[in-house]
């Protein structure tokens, strides 16, 4: 399951239930682990970009930039 980001709630500091009603979802989101895909930049002009993927948080997959 990918999980999508999400946004900073723009909550001022006083409503602390709104904030702890964020994290508690980020939270539960991040239990079963992350399945993503992620870019990694070139390293030269005339490289590739590479990649990581990760299953349940962890890394399964590299392709390294150049």
């Amino acid at each position: 399951m990918a999980v999508g980001l999400v946004p900073i709630p723009n909550i001022p500091v006083s409503n602390a239930h709104e904030w702890r009603e964020f994290f508690f979802n980020i939270d539960q989101s991040l239990k079963g682990g992350i399945n993503v895909t992620i870019v990694t930049a070139k390293l030269t002009g005339g490289g590739v970009n590479g990649s990581m993927t990760f299953v349940n948080g962890i890394l399964t997959a590299q392709t390294q930039a150049t």
